[in-house]
């Protein structure tokens, strides 16, 4: 089955379980919450050896790093992945879909997605095609030509994206910007939709950005939290006065996993330049 339609129903999985556990939380049934909640790990856990028996492959680790660069909240995200390979005799990737997208209201994509360096597959080309672009949204692919067999050797491939107004400077430009939002936060986040050994999602600051940051997982498109799962994974978060890294092993099919963070002040922000 071609990975983009697999993908597809991923999200679509995710988004019938983050409604359904959405209405539960809204009739305040903590038992019946936690008991659902359960439940979707246990589908997610059962979901990533079905999803490798189709795609045929998987990651070693990735990481997704999105760096600060001034105070008018441009961002560069920039995403590794290492060690891609086909497990399963018979299978051939043509290839990989991508997204990347910005949520603040005003932002925009400024650079879609490029490759950083060349991939590392001997004898065989592989490219970033751009499938649709749009001011929020980018949708990709990784192409492999001639295909990803079990014979060829796990690959790496690392690409930057760039972000006009990716992100909230100050607090109350935070709260402004997502007074309606069901989580009222500055988040990076990394949705997964394919098997995954380890994932790094990580921030960085200017110096002097002072920050109060939290690891967090979601429901792949939402932002209903994940509570037993955040409890699996938490102590893989560390973080410094002006960057936070998140740590997650055996990442869940389904599931965000996101680090928060409370910007400075507009007057702290104003001291700074």
């Amino acid at each position: 089955m071609d990975p983009q339609i697999v993908g597809a129903i991923i999200v679509a999985i995710a988004a019938v379980i983050g409604a359904v556990i959405g209405a539960i939380s809204s009739q305040r049934s903590r038992s019946r919450l936690r008991k659902v909640e359960a439940e979707t790990l246990d589908v997610s856990e059962s979901l990533r050896d079905d999803v490798i028996g189709t795609f045929g492959y998987k990651i070693s680790f990735v990481s997704s790093k999105m760096r600060m660069t001034n105070m008018q909240g441009t961002t560069e995200v920039t995403r590794s992945y290492r060690d891609v390979k086909v497990v399963r005799s018979g299978v051939t990737i043509t290839h990989i879909p991508g997204r990347v997208w910005v949520e603040h209201p005003t932002g925009k994509i400024a650079t879609c997605p490029q490759f950083i360096g060349m991939p590392s597959l001997p004898a065989k080309a592989v490219e970033l095609k751009i499938v649709e672009a749009k001011d929020k949204e980018c949708v990709f692919n990784v192409e492999v030509t001639g295909g990803l067999t079990d014979n060829d050797p796990g690959f790496d491939y690392e690409f930057q994206t760039t972000y006009s107004k990716g992100i909230c400077v100050t607090r109350e430009e935070m709260e402004e910007a997502y007074k309606q939002a069901d989580f009222k936060k500055e988040y990076h986040s990394f949705d997964v939709v394919t098997p995954i050994d380890i994932l790094d999602v990580e921030v960085v600051f200017p110096e002097g950005y002072r920050v109060q940051a939290y690891p967090v997982v979601f429901y792949l498109n939402s932002e209903l939290i994940i509570n037993r799962e955040l409890e699996r994974v938490k102590a893989g978060f560390d973080k410094t006065a002006t960057s936070a890294k998140f740590r997650v092993e055996q990442p869940k099919i389904g599931f965000r996993y996101a680090i928060y963070w409370l910007p400075p002040s507009s007057r702290e922000v104003e001291q700074l330049a």
